[in-house]
């Protein structure tokens, strides 16, 4: 499952699990992610993995964060 996401400035979203893996990529903005107890800025043309089975977030940093993410479910 693939999708492409803008997001305004202080947009979270946290969750306990769900069941899959996510690629995220940054293509412009910033974003924190939260995830296996640390939080890491990721900034335009950076990607992140998340385990999603844990507790894991993330939120918008900029006026307009925009993500492309890439769901694989296990």
């Amino acid at each position: 499952c693939i999708g492409h996401f803008v997001y305004c400035a202080g947009y979270a979203l946290n969750r306990n699990s769900y069941d899959s893996i996510l690629i995220m990529y940054v293509r412009s903005g910033s974003c924190t992610v939260h995830s296996s107890g640390s939080d890491v800025k990721v900034t335009s043309g950076q990607a992140v993995l998340i385990n999603c089975y844990e507790p894991h977030g993330y939120r918008s940093e900029e006026h307009t964060s925009e993500l492309q993410s890439l769901r694989h479910l296990v």
